[in-house]
């Protein structure tokens, strides 16, 4: 009786040992999952970023392209910095612009340029008392970004 008795606890505490392994295993390894599922997340995250920003770099270079075959001035265009582009309007409903400084001179800005569905400017703007550039309607196709630094300009 004694035996059978002492064969019960041992196969009762046996169970509990297992369950309670299977339970530590089965837990590990959903911490395991969860943050494999937080470091994809965060790559997802990551790639999206960068692809963003590739996006608006190229972007920039639109119309970057687009000031340097419009816009001449007794100064070269060496440096050309492109704000944000802001949705107008409701879901967009009243187009794109952006804002522009040239050669970093708060006098060579460019505010509220419309862009086109293709992200280049139209040709409408606003310009400050003390721009040294003139606007040419026809652009020249020959002049290129070449020796022209774009970078993001954080005005807004």
């Amino acid at each position: 009786m004694k035996n059978k008795i002492i064969k019960r606890i041992i196969i009762i505490l046996g169970i509990l040992v297992g369950v309670a392994g299977l339970t530590m295993v089965s837990v590990q390894t959903t911490s395991r999952v969860i943050e494999n599922m937080k470091a994809k997340k965060m790559e997802k995250a990551k790639e999206k970023k960068i692809r963003e920003e590739k996006e608006a770099d190229q972007e920039r270079k639109k119309i970057a392209l687009w000031v340097v075959q419009h816009f001449s001035g007794k100064e070269p265009i060496k440096n050309i910095k492109v704000g944000r582009v802001n949705t107008n309007g409701i879901f967009g409903s009243a187009g794109k612009s952006t804002s522009l400084i040239i050669n970093n001179k708060n006098g060579n800005r460019l505010e509220g340029i419309k862009l086109d569905e293709d992200g280049v400017p139209n040709g409408s703007y606003i310009w400050f008392d003390g721009f040294r550039y003139t606007y040419h309607e026809k652009k020249d196709s020959r002049v290129t970004l070449k020796g022209v630094k774009v970078e993001k300009w954080k005005n807004n």
